[in-house]
């Protein structure tokens, strides 16, 4: 269906657009509250700045459409084999360390040294800190290199020799690095690790194979959420959200996102109050800059409702939808829950001291037990029905 003729039936009071395929359309700065998308295709949808006040989007399909993913996917693959190329160049170079030619041996040990100092600085503290550590690494190297050579006539075969390992080790750590943030992104279209590019360049030698092993590890880390590539994961959701489903700066409070695929979607600057976000999938790979979702914590707690032991000390939490969630012995101290909506939600025995509840629904939750020291609450704070 064409986004003209959604708009046209939702103005004739047809609200109802479950199932359908709107694949690509743009529905950008429309008003479409209340509108049914339930189960709907929204793959690479445009709702930017578009007014979705309780919407369903529940089992709703969002993200990259088959064409771009499987073109980031490509992407990742050929850059992986580059990356195997390169190191393919420099594997062979390296046999140059049982050559006669003492200037060649120089050479190839500075290439390797600096190499190994890369991967190894890569795996135990990140890209970002290997590839510091290899220029280091290459720069003193080469300086060892070059007093080393002293003791034999300076002569141009040595020169180029070196010259060539630094090409050679700078395009493989460049490569590398480039091969992981887009394979990275490829990994966030498809929902699959990188790790499988490395079948595209089996065929290669030892050094190449291991290149594009570790750069499908590296992708695979940052993704997972380790924090010594946290960079990588974000400029891998950017890629991969750039042709997804666009919900940037829309208004989606009481929206309904329940069981929604929302993999490289886009929600940076969305409004998010009380939208329901239970049982998502892939929110994780979704864009969500300034929103309460930037927060791993909070954004596992709006997917699964369960919070029960968890420490959300200093968090914010406006405005999420909690309906029912289990947050017994939750420590909330000094967190800001004001305008969320934790309606029968279990709280029995958490820790609310300093708490900021304004404008917070707590209608029949369960607080017995609970400690509310110098909470801040107003007028607005829905008590009714609460269990204590």
């Amino acid at each position: 269906m064409k986004a003209h003729e959604v708009l046209k039936r939702y103005e004739a009071g047809r609200r109802d657009f479950s199932g359908e395929n709107l694949r690509g359309q743009s529905f950008k700065g429309k008003d479409l509250s209340g509108a049914n998308f339930s189960e709907a295709d929204i793959r690479g949808a445009n709702f930017t700045n578009t007014k979705l006040i309780g919407a369903n989007f529940s089992d709703a399909n969002a993200g990259l459409q088959r064409r771009w993913a499987m073109g980031l996917v490509i992407t990742s693959w050929i850059l992986s084999v580059l990356s195997g190329i390169f190191s393919s160049f420099l594997g062979y170079f390296q046999l140059e360390v049982f050559s006669n030619d003492i200037t060649y041996v120089i050479a190839t040990w500075v290439a390797l040294i600096a190499i190994v100092i890369y991967v190894i600085a890569t795996i135990r503290k990140g890209l970002v800190a290997g590839l510091g550590t290899f220029a280091f690494a290459f720069a003193f190297a080469v300086a060892i290199a070059g007093a080393f050579a002293g003791a034999f006539a300076a002569n141009i075969a040595f020169a180029a020799n070196i010259a060539f390992a630094v090409a050679a080790s700078v395009a493989v750590a460049i490569a590398g690095a480039v091969a992981v943030v887009v394979s990275g992104a490829g990994a966030v279209a498809v929902g699959e690790t990188s790790a499988g590019a490395a079948g595209a360049v089996a065929v290669v030698v030892a050094v190449a194979v291991a290149f594009v092993l570790l750069s499908g590890y590296i992708s695979w880390r940052a993704l997972k959420g380790d924090e010594r590539d946290a960079w990588i994961r974000t400029f891998a959701i950017a890629i991969a959200t750039t042709a997804g489903t666009r919900f940037r700066n829309a208004d989606l409070t009481d929206a309904d996102f329940t069981w929604a695929k929302l993999k490289s979607t886009d929600f940076r600057n969305a409004t998010l109050t009380c939208t329901n976000l239970h049982q998502t999938k892939e929110l994780d790979r979704a864009r969500v800059d300034n929103t309460i979702l930037m927060d791993a914590k909070v954004r596992d707690l709006v997917v699964t409702h369960r919070g029960a032991k968890q420490s959300y000390i200093g968090c914010d939490i406006k405005g999420a939808n909690l309906i029912g969630a289990d947050l017994n012995d939750a420590d909330l101290t000094e967190a800001d829950i004001s305008g969320a909506n934790l309606q029968g939600a279990w709280l029995e025995r958490a820790n609310l001291t300093k708490t900021q509840a304004l404008n917070t629904n707590f209608q029949e939750a369960h607080l017995t037990g609970a400690c509310l020291e110098a909470w801040n609450i107003d007028s607005t704070t829905q008590l009714d029905g609460a269990i204590c």
